[in-house]
């Protein structure tokens, strides 16, 4: 037997059971809506987006701020996938680093400063797709106590990886309107 046969003899065995049950139930029913999406092409699975590990150029990045900027970046970019802004079958793969962590302290102020980049490939063949980049900044007139620095840290690298993923996000959301 052909493996192409196996579904159509599929299909007449549910379309003889629908038809051999009274036709008002709602067996018989469910056996003809059965019946019917069979003939129908298969559902494509959703895109997959995978995050890699983030790494990190910066000396001052910690292991524990990669970790947070790949679990903010699978967040965030989760809706290109979801709103089928991307749409591969073979899904897509980003990839990233903190580039750049800056923190000057002074008698009069702190100043934190992190760049970080994501680049998004195609899942099968590994063709760059884009790269983004995302900076942000904290200044404060006065200096902090040593935990809420680390505090800071941690936000400007949020802000950082937000801006690099708006524009990831908004590049193709251009692209795919026109």
């Amino acid at each position: 037997m052909r493996a192409a046969s196996l579904p159509r003899l599929l299909a007449c065995a549910f379309a003889l059971a629908a038809f051999t049950l009274p036709p008002g139930t709602s067996a018989a029913r469910r056996g003809a809506r059965r019946v019917a999406a069979r003939g129908r092409a298969p559902a494509t699975a959703a895109p997959s987006l995978e995050v890699e590990a983030m790494g990190a150029r910066a000396a001052a990045a910690t292991d524990a701020m990669r970790a947070r900027m790949r679990e903010h970046v699978a967040r965030q970019l989760r809706v290109l996938v979801e709103g089928r802004v991307l749409n591969s079958p073979h899904g897509y793969l980003v990839d990233g680093s903190i580039d750049a962590l800056e923190i000057v302290t002074s008698a009069d102020g702190l100043e934190i400063s992190c760049s970080v980049r994501l680049i998004l490939s195609a899942g099968r063949t590994g063709t760059m797709l884009a790269m983004t980049t995302g900076q942000a900044t904290f200044k404060s007139a006065r200096r902090s106590r040593p935990p809420a620095e680390a505090h800071l840290e941690l936000e400007v690298l949020d802000n950082a990886v937000r801006a690099a993923g708006d524009e990831l996000i908004s590049h193709f959301a251009l692209r795919n309107a026109t």
